[in-house]
This record gives structure tokens, C-alpha cells and sequence, in this order.
């Protein structure tokens, strides 16, 4: 599968499904003033998304300061695995709760538009993200991340910092290399695209290093500023940028040399949503100028959008060597794997 064309093998079944949604504008002919009278009526939006709790409540304080007639107070903040978990188990009830989902995990939306769980959506502000950001009618990438390593500028000096992956095997790291649970979207996508690009025992090389799994990345960057932990062997952009620059800490980023995963992070409004006109308002709104701005500013995240500065000292994402997987299907179909072989790394 062409990475420019990020799951083609299911947005046909999307663009069949492009008709007159419940309560809602017709996709082809999109009506914001709509919207937000159907909205105003509903009243509510509820969002589960894998966004930290911090970036999750400032997106929906600036959206409800917007649109005031709309109570955001519900909402489920979590990592992509327990988001789904979740969502799936409420879809099987029988109970539609979430109008929005939002994860680091490609695969679930994926997994969510081959049951059907997709609502189609397609607004104006789609133009200004490119093919590999979108897949118009199911989802939009509103946050690009890169995952990178890190570590404690006081504890290594500059010259002795790693500039690759190859650091993860490293025996001065031995016992003191992080990296996040399976539940974590993003650590899948890190273990996927390594694999493709340092081989398929490279992972079986970390294990030797004995790392040590948290359930977040808050606790790994914050055990290697305590020296708990040499390296961070997951970290993300936002994450670099949240500890260099907001919390003014010695925490360094790496850019390996072999280059950054990219993260594309997508939106999604779900089907028979309790509130279908407030979802599409609010994916509309953080697809924005003004919502993306709000994201970077608020966590320090990439834009996909050309007209949307990067965080604050961070490199232009134009700028950065990045890694995509080589097919979305196949992270998909990697999740039993990835699961079994992290067992094995957490031991």
C-alpha cells in the first residue's frame, strides 16, 4: 500500500457511504450555520480521545468558548488501547455514548470503519491537509507527532548523546531504557516501523537490554530526570517540547540519523452519535487554523496545516527525516505480534 494513499483499501466503502446524515448537513454541501443550529439544539458533545487529559480539556474549554451553548464537560481521556477498549465494549452494549473519537492509533479507526462505527464527514478545512494526513469522509490527522528518544542533558554530555537507534542495544543502557505499555498506539507504530527499518530482530536485541515498561510517558521522561532511567526509548515531539521549553528541564530530544516516526494522529466522528451536528462542529473547528494553533500551542504537537507554525524551538516538520509505516493494513494485522513480542520485552 502506498503511504500517500493512507488506507485506500477501505475508503471506498467510505465515499459509497457519502448521503444525508441524521440531523446533520449532507457531506457535499456543507453548512457550518447548520451545524451549529443543530447543535444548539443537542446541546452536548462527548469526546474520547488519546490525548493527554491537559490537551483534551484546553481544546474543549477554547471549543466551548466558541460555541457556549455546547456543555464539553463529558469526556474520556486515555492511551489508544483503553480508549478503544472502551468504545468497543459500549458499541457492543448497544450503548452510543461518544460522538468524537480521536487516537494515536491508526489501526483502531481502521478497525472502527470496517465495523461500520465511522460516520462520513468531510469539511472545507480538509483542503489544507495533504493526501498523507487524510482520508476524506473517515478520518484527518489533527495532531502529528514524531517519536524520537531521550535523556538527561545533565547526566549525558552532548558528545555522548545517542544519534541512533542502535542506542536501544547498547549495553550502557542495560536496565536503564524506557518504553510505554502495549495499551500505547504510538509505541506499536515505534515498534512497527524500527522493525522495518533496523530488521526484524531488532527488537529482540532491546530485549536484552532489559528495559523497563511504564504505563505513560510522563513516567518515563520523569524517571529520567531523576536518573532512573538513562534513556527514554519512546518519547514523542510533544514531549521534548513540553520539558524544554513549558517545564524548562534538562530533558533532550533525539533525532536519530535513520529518521523519526511519524505519528499521524486522526479525528473521527463516530456513527449514531447522540450529538451529530456538535461532533462535526467540534472535528470542523479543531481542523481549523484557529483549533490547530490552539493544539500546538496547548501540547506543542505538529500541524499538518502549511499555514500553522511548529511549536516554539521545535525544527519545521518540512524539515525532519520521517518514517511512515510501509501499509496501515499491516500495523493493523501487527497487533497480535506487537502485543506478544512487548510481553517478552517487558520481562
Amino acid at each position: 500500500m502506498s503511504a500517500s494513499r493512507i488506507g485506500k483499501f477501505v475508503s471506498l466503502l467510505s465515499l459509497a457511504a457519502l448521503v444525508t446524515f441524521e440531523g446533520s448537513a449532507v457531506a457535499e454541501e456543507f453548512d457550518r450555520s447548520q451545524l451549529i443550529e443543530g447543535a444548539r439544539k443537542e446541546g452536548k458533545l462527548v469526546w474520547y480521545t488519546g490525548a493527554p487529559d491537559g490537551l483534551a480539556s484546553r481544546m474543549l474549554s477554547v471549543f466551548n468558548e466558541k460555541y457556549p451553548f455546547i456543555d464539553v464537560s463529558e469526556y474520556y481521556s486515555s492511551t489508544a488501547g483503553r480508549v478503544m477498549s472502551k468504545l468497543q465494549a459500549e458499541i457492543e452494549a448497544g450503548r452510543k455514548v461518544a460522538d468524537v473519537f480521536h487516537t494515536g492509533d491508526m489501526g483502531t479507526v481502521l478497525t472502527l470503519h470496517s465495523q461500520g462505527d465511522i460516520a462520513p464527514f468531510v469539511t472545507p478545512e480538509q483542503d489544507n491537509y495533504g493526501d498523507l494526513y487524510k482520508e476524506p469522509g473517515i478520518w484527518t490527522g489533527w495532531r502529528i507527532t514524531t517519536l524520537n528518544m531521550g535523556y538527561n542533558g545533565t547526566r549525558i554530555k552532548a558528545e555522548d548523546a545517542p544519534d541512533s537507534w542502535t542506542a536501544l542495544t547498547e549495553p550502557r543502557f542495560s536496565g536503564k531504557l524506557g518504553f510505554q505499555d502495549s495499551t500505547s498506539g504510538l509505541q506499536h507504530l515505534q515498534w512497527y516501523i524500527l522493525r522495518q527499518h533496523m530488521g526484524k530482530d531488532f527488537w529482540k536485541q532491546v530485549a536484552q537490554n532489559e528495559p523497563v515498561i511504564y504505563g505513560g510517558n510522563v513516567a518515563i521522561v520523569e524517571a529520567v530526570l531523576r536518573g532512573e532511567l538513562h534513556l527514554a526509548g519512546e518519547t514523542t515531539s510533544y514531549f521534548i517540547w513540553k520539558y524544554t521549553q513549558s517545564k524548562k528541564t534538562p530533558f533532550k530530544g533525539v533525532w536519530p540519523v535513520e529518521g523519526v516516526p511519524l505519528g499521524v494522529q486522526p479525528i473521527s466522528v463516530l456513527k449514531d452519535a447522540p450529538h451529530p451536528n456538535a461532533a462535526r462542529l467540534f472535528v470542523d473547528w479543531v481542523l481549523s487554523q484557529e483549533g490547530q494553533r490552539v493544539m500546538v500551542e496547548a501540547i506543542g504537537d505538529y500541524s499538518a496545516r502549511d499555514d500553522v507554525d511548529p511549536p516554539q524551538g521545535s525544527p519545521k516538520l518540512s524539515a525532519l527525516k520521517t518514517l511512515l509505516p510501509d501499509s496501515y493494513e499491516g500495523l493493523l494485522n501487527s497487533k497480535e505480534e506487537f502485543i506478544e513480542e512487548w510481553k517478552m520485552l517487558a520481562k
